[in-house]
């Protein structure tokens, strides 16, 4: 009898086929290495340019959609009310993110990165990218289309959109 851990399937649990049992295995094996992955390198981006985890988060919204209201960083990131609005003051005092209220609705807050905040949040995300153009080059990834559907389907799964 052969067995992948406690998240696995052995060799008797369905008859004898542990196809789709490995499979799923190997699926939280690789996801469990990500999100491994992912927490090493956002530690050590906090570190190397003094930012915690919550500032690290809001600012990667913030660079691949803005303008934000302060209730979608709210909702991207976690946080409650009255942690959202300190995390903004934070980053407002660092100059990386401008907060204003549009004219149509005075009662929005609209949230936008500062060219110091683009600046920080694109280093945050250079490693990555030279790492995956890296391995695009090298012929080591796979189709970048096919990684973005597998990818978008892991987290809807973990993270269903609001419907």
């Amino acid at each position: 009898m052969r067995s992948n851990g406690p998240c696995g399937a052995t060799d008797q649990d369905n008859g004898g086929s542990t196809e789709r049992g490995d499979a799923v295995a190997e699926v939280l094996v690789a996801l469990r290495r990500l999100a491994r992955g992912i927490d090493t390198y956002r530690f050590a981006l906090g570190d190397r340019l003094d930012l915690g985890l919550a500032e690290i988060l809001a600012l990667g919204e913030l660079l691949f959609d803005q303008p934000l209201r302060a209730g979608d960083v709210q909702a991207r990131t976690g946080l409650t009310q009255g942690s959202i609005t300190a995390l903004l003051d934070r980053l407002e005092g660092r100059d990386l993110i401008r907060r204003s209220r549009p004219p149509h609705d005075r009662r929005i807050v609209a949230v936008t990165l500062t060219d110091a905040g683009r600046e920080v949040a694109e280093r945050m995300y250079a490693p990555l990218r030279e790492r995956l153009g890296d391995g695009a080059a090298a012929g080591d990834a796979p189709d970048a289309r096919t990684l973005v559907r597998s990818l978008t389907h892991l987290a809807d799964v973990l993270d269903p959109p609001a419907r």
